[in-house]
């Protein structure tokens, strides 16, 4: 349901934000989930990976070219924004914490994906039991 959110968010704020500004501050999900990680998972922040969050962070901005002064603007569509960002950070959250308790998960996913591709593929047309020359009989 998380990621849902996030997706919506992001979508909904494009048109009035902007792509760029809309996508600087959706992709600061990788920021987000960091923190979360810390905070939710008890995961250490080491300097690197601090270091690394914050130059992935400038090159968004730099990749995108916002001035400071569109970073300082926040409007009710930001806030959206960065609330779509946290819900896609805890969906990653989850995912994580999901892989290392259920070793499963992806095997039950696979799974029932190939079932769907069996009933799927597995339906064929009904046959006719004789067939029917032109202007002739069955």
């Amino acid at each position: 349901m998380f990621g849902v959110f996030g997706t919506a968010a992001y979508h909904f704020t494009i048109s009035p934000l902007g792509p760029g500004k809309a996508t600087l501050i959706s992709n600061a999900y990788v920021v987000n989930g960091a923190v979360l990680a810390v905070w939710i998972l008890k995961e250490r922040l080491t300097a690197a990976k601090l270091i690394g969050n914050v130059v992935a962070f400038a090159g968004l901005v730099m990749l995108i070219g916002l001035s400071p002064r569109d970073l300082s603007i926040v409007t009710g569509y930001e806030l959206l924004a960065l609330l779509g960002a946290f819900m896609a950070a805890a969906t990653v959250i989850v995912i994580r914490q999901l892989t290392r308790t259920e070793s499963s998960v992806a095997d039950s996913s696979r799974m029932l994906w190939r079932s769907y591709l069996k009933v799927s593929t597995s339906r064929s047309t009904p046959r006719c039991a004789g067939t029917m020359k032109v202007g002739g009989t069955i």
